[in-house]
């Protein structure tokens, strides 16, 4: 017989009384497999943010950072609700990693190299994976069974369009193939709305650690491309001598300018969002009701137990609370392409012009669409500090 500890089968991380509501786990964070798992994701948004930020590639970066963010965020849900960090576990985790180092050799570096087809393949055994991971869970939770079987059909169906984009783009034309890959992603986004009805509560914490990392890690890796240009061409004028004081002001201008503009957003974002908005207590179609944060700096728990009893409507707030989660793709995305802006706008240490025009709107677009989107999370978590939802 397996030793508990090293093979688990999936468990909902609930306590439930015998009237089927749902006790609080108290805090919960990342294990240092989910801690690799997100680290792994450095490599396929580090090519992704080596392709040069202009008008005609925008809609590629975009192509590509759907099915990354999508990607990491379906598995943070399953290990939101399911993980166990058994040997099982770790094994799939590490498997699911090949598939994500696959996606990264997928994603050409080269503006005029249409590619794809490697990250596409990678990006279906990934999610296949997750399919059957949710089939397992669906075996051994009866309480997730419904949903879980739902996630499985609805993902693979997903998966078969994302199949039928990878064929296209061999056998006919990369325009017919980017057409299946927009339908693949709308499936698979619009799957967790579809299923709002039926949908198990979410770890408050775990989720809420989950997406900071994931902004930090975004925001970092166009950080690093920035900064590393930068000192290459820092290193490249030291070499030759012909480095003088006023070039290494401009190269610490352009290094500051790098760190403290997605910084000061990250700051913004930490700040305003304490936590998720709250998850309906008691829901007629799932059994589970919310958990809250018990985290001593929101004082709202009591008048959250005061309340507890009034009747409330959960459809609209697990739209809010699911909407909170995926406008991170738009706020992470764009907040990527702001420091890939700065890396493509910059001046050249030896040279007096500072940037063309079109590379200072597209920064400039970058941080405006990247602050609207931080506005509209705020406004979403904000809710929760007036009332509870």
């Amino acid at each position: 017989m397996a030793c508990p500890s090293l093979l688990r089968p999936p468990e909902l991380h609930a306590e439930l009384r015998s009237d089927g509501a749902r006790l609080t786990t108290g805090h919960r964070g990342a294990t240092s497999t989910e801690l690799y798992f997100d680290l792994v994701y450095f490599m396929p948004m580090q090519r992704l943010s080596r392709r040069a930020l202009d008008w005609d590639n925008l809609c590629d970066f975009w192509l590509y950072y759907l099915a990354i963010f999508n990607a990491w965020l379906g598995q943070t849900f399953f290990n939101n609700r399911f993980d166990t960090d058994d040997l099982l576990a770790k094994t799939f985790a590490l498997a699911k990693m090949t598939c994500v180092v696959g996606m990264a050799a997928g994603v050409p570096t080269d503006v005029d190299s249409e590619g794809g087809d490697l990250f596409i393949a990678s990006y279906c055994v990934l999610r296949l994976m997750l399919v059957v991971e949710y089939v397992r869970t669906a075996k051994h939770v009866p309480e997730a069974r419904a949903l879980c079987m739902r996630f499985a059909l609805c993902f693979s169906s997903g998966v078969a369009v994302w199949i039928a984009a990878l064929l296209m783009r061999r056998y006919t034309s990369f325009a017919v193939a980017v057409v299946f890959w927009i339908c693949g992603a709308c499936i698979e986004y619009l799957t967790p709305f579809l299923l709002l009805e039926r949908m198990l509560p979410l770890h408050h914490s775990h989720m809420i650690e989950r997406l900071c990392l994931y902004t930090v890690l975004s925001t970092s890796v166009s950080m690093m491309v920035h900064n590393d240009a930068i000192l290459d061409e820092y290193e490249s004028l030291r070499l030759h001598g012909s480095l003088s004081i006023s070039d290494v002001l401009r190269f610490g201008c352009c290094c500051f300018l790098g760190l403290a503009t997605p910084f000061s957003i990250l700051v913004l974002y930490a700040r305003g969002i304490p936590r998720l908005p709250t998850w309906p207590r008691h829901s007629k179609s799932s059994p589970l009701t919310v958990e809250h944060s018990e985290q001593p700096r929101m004082s709202l728990a009591a008048r959250c137990d005061e309340d507890a009893a009034a009747p409330r409507n959960s459809m609209p707030q697990k739209l809010r609370a699911y909407t909170f989660i995926y406008l991170h793709l738009p706020f992470t995305g764009w907040l990527a392409c702001i420091t890939l802006g700065l890396e493509k706008m910059r001046c050249s240490i030896s040279s007096q012009q500072v940037c063309e025009n079109a590379k200072v709107l597209a920064f400039r677009g970058a941080t405006g669409l990247t602050l609207i989107f931080l506005g509209l999370l705020h406004g979403i978590a904000g809710t929760s500090h007036a009332r509870c939802w």
